[in-house]
């Protein structure tokens, strides 16, 4: 307002109020013209329009006319879709749970730790089980880590003292589920224990396994049988467990965006849904005894738009399946991801934990794992396990969202974002339906070839430093002591199988026989019981396993996903340095020829130096030099093997020509890069001895590779 309209207002407020007047209301329009005017001519979808992994449009501004049409908008929570949470009062009815997973490989040192973080705020756990266990193999087969269970003694020292009705217990158990049914069976036996009030789930993910080792170790038949009979016993005997799981971890660590990850995993348990209803399982039995698993990464909106989107698409398929209003609950956990951690600068991932939990709390989870900030590159310590736990704890205690009861909704950016999600992960759903459902998708390679186009793009981007990785694309503290990478400890696999001896000696090799040789003429039903007589007898899980299914054929080999993080092809990079620092004394050097006035070089001064340090590169500077021959003379005396000229475009064809003749004149031989790439000169600076080119399009992966390559910094 001017100033004359401005003080008719102040005389005003006393009479009538007319704020239309005063404050004229200003339409999306008004405020686009005076941004585009901001942007002096920049384009208006370039500057301020951002597009995800997904192909979705992040808009600089969201209003309610994009929001109205919405139908989950309406809704309440615990209601309709869901979309708004899983229960009318959310948080605050009871809370989601803390469930960290086990680190410690052998079960009495899990136990104990399981014990001490249950006494400082964890509420429930979340049990890593090895490679070889989930895949129903001998404890010599496993190459990982995770907890093997050798049988009920392992299980009995692992939940030593822990009520199962107040910590609910999550199993990673791969397509081994029935395994654990069995352990926990015979447990309730010999403890005299309640297995109607245990809580948690048993994660049957037979699919995912496949993809995840490219192999498994029983047909589709029978895994649809076991999983089947998981269910009815849960019904019967552990109402309070989930049984079935879609996990999409292996996708998202694989490198897959929100809307594969989502895509995929729905497909899963359609798959899941649609056998066990085949098998004369109703709909409203089967579908609660699903959990979903998820990776939560950094990118906050679009996580909290992903579990959310995953309520209401789970809502649409199980009411297409007939199922009643409670069957169609969601239930989630979400652990965040190690995709995006990284070992140089490991602190950062303190922050990125922290972003991904509080996604995954206003998305609405109903159990979280944190990971440790070390996790990628050893196993996790004391310190870091507390700080991971306690990033929930002050989310709840501090923070107060267990007060809340959907704190993203109604937001108009969220609410878009589950719609446009939800309509894209539907449409990849479809997708795989039409070949024929995930097992054949998985087969033909359909969700391997998505996942790795994804992770491509994903990585191109941070190649060229579009995405920025603090601490590793971006702002590298090369003063920073690296990450000692520990590999897991080799003798405490060992243990594993010491401990199976042991239990194969005190057995009656003639009994078991005779209990192993029933396994062809159980019914299903009988499965879960007779397993944990078995175990009873001294059998190992995976020697149950092997019998109820022997003489069967194999899942035919898949292509494999294999987790992967976003910041590796840096830290390859880095880690190159660091060894040559290591054998030399000095890290690689990088001279810095500015040439003019600090607003000719300053800009690509700076750019320079992150790009070099990046790689572990200590930069040299200058303040500027007036001509190409200073310039050369202080490049040659700082004896560094690699010169960048940093200046404007319009000076690089005059002074750059003379200043690299200068160098080889003096017999220097340093690798000449030049930051900027003015097209129409590049040739001819090619010609002049111009090595590399350094700009915002630059592979800078590509180039620091063929650069280490040129002076010497080999692979460690």
């Amino acid at each position: 307002m001017s100033e004359k309209e401005t003080a008719t207002a102040r005389v005003e407020l006393g009479k009538n109020l007319d704020l239309k007047r005063i404050f004229p209301l200003h339409t999306y329009g008004d405020w686009k013209n005076a941004a585009e005017a901001g942007l002096k001519g920049a384009p208006f979808e370039k500057k301020l329009v951002s597009k995800t992994p997904e192909g979705i449009d992040i808009q600089p501004l969201y209003l309610r006319e994009d929001v109205v049409s919405l139908p989950h908008l309406r809704e309440f929570p615990g209601l309709q879709t869901r979309s708004r949470g899983g229960t009318a009062a959310g948080n605050i009815e009871c809370g989601w749970e803390t469930a960290q997973e086990t680190v410690d490989t052998d079960p009495q040192e899990a136990g104990k730790a399981l014990r001490n973080a249950l006494k400082r705020g964890q509420t429930a756990v979340t049990f890593a089980l090895s490679p070889a266990f989930r895949r129903g193999a001998d404890a010599e087969e496993d190459g990982g880590d995770g907890l093997y269970l050798t049988g009920t003694g392992d299980l009995e020292a692992l939940i030593h003292e822990v009520d199962w009705s107040a910590c609910p217990l999550h199993f990673l158990a791969g397509s081994s589920g029935m395994a654990v049914a069995m352990l926990l069976q015979d447990l309730a036996r010999r403890e005299n224990r309640d297995l109607a009030k245990i809580r948690g789930s048993i994660q049957q993910d037979p699919l995912g396994e496949w993809v995840r080792n490219g192999a498994l170790p029983l047909n589709t038949d029978q895994a649809g049988r076991e999983t089947a009979a998981l269910v009815r016993w849960a019904t019967d005997q552990a109402p309070q467990l989930q049984v079935v799981c879609a996990n999409g971890l292996i996708y998202h660590e694989a490198g897959a965006d929100a809307v594969t990850e989502l895509g995929f995993v729905l497909s899963t348990a359609v798959e899941y849904l649609a056998d066990l209803v085949q098998r004369g399982i109703p709909v409203d039995q089967a579908a609660p005894r699903f959990r979903f698993g998820f990776g939560v990464g950094t990118h906050f909106l679009m996580e909290i738009a992903k579990l959310r989107a995953a309520r209401i698409l789970w809502s649409r398929v199980v009411r297409a399946f007939a199922g009643d209003h409670a069957a169609r609950r969601i239930r989630i956990h979400a652990r965040t991801s190690r995709y995006y951690q990284s070992r140089y600068d490991a602190h950062v991932n303190i922050l990125r934990a922290a972003t991904a939990t509080f996604a995954a709390v206003v998305g609405g989870a109903d159990s979280i794992h944190t990971s440790p900030f070390d996790e990628s590159f050893r196993v996790p310590n004391d310190l870091s396990r507390r700080l991971a736990r306690n990033t929930q704890i002050i989310l709840d205690a501090e923070s107060h969202f267990r007060h809340l009861i959907d704190p993203a909704g109604g937001a108009y950016a969220l609410e878009t974002l589950t719609h446009e999600l939800a309509a894209k992960a539907w449409n990849l759903f479809r997708e795989v339906e039409s070949r024929g459902g995930m097992t054949r998708a998985i087969a033909a390679g359909f969700p391997q070839e998505r996942v790795l186009a994804v992770h491509s793009q994903r990585a191109l981007k941070i190649a060229t430093r579009r995405t920025v990785i603090v601490g590793t694309s971006h702002y590298a503290d090369i003063q920073g002591e690296p990450a000692i990478v520990e590999t897991p400890d080799l003798s405490q696999m060992q243990a594993a199988s010491a401990r199976m001896k042991t239990l194969q000696s005190l057995r009656n090799p003639a009994a078991l026989r005779d209990l192993l040789d029933k396994a062809p003429s159980l019914e299903d039903s009988q499965w879960v019981f007779w397993g944990a007589e078995t175990l009873g007898a001294g059998a190992a899980p995976f020697e149950i396993l092997s019998a109820l299914r022997q003489r069967q054929e194999t899942m035919p080999a898949a292509e494999k996903l294999f987790a992967c993080r976003a910041a590796a092809p840096f830290e390859k990079l880095r880690d190159r340095s660091e060894s040559y620092l290591q054998q030399t004394g000095n890290r690689p050097m990088v001279f810095l020829a500015n040439l003019g006035s600090p607003a000719q070089h300053k800009a690509r001064a700076e750019f320079s130096r992150g790009f070099f340090e990046a790689a572990g590169f200590a930069v040299e500077s200058s303040d500027g030099f007036d001509s190409p021959q200073t310039a050369a003379e202080a490049a040659a005396g700082s004896k560094s093997p690699v010169v960048v000229v940093c200046s404007n475009d319009d000076c690089y064809p005059e002074l750059v020509p003379p200043l690299i003749r200068a160098l080889r004149e003096m017999k220097n031989s340093a690798v000449v890069v030049l930051a900027g790439y003015p097209e129409e000169s590049v040739n001819a600076l090619k010609e002049a001895g111009v090595d590399e080119f350094i700009h915002l399009r630059a592979n800078a992966i590509d180039v620091l590779s063929r650069i280490q390559q040129r002076i010497g910094v080999a692979e460690s």
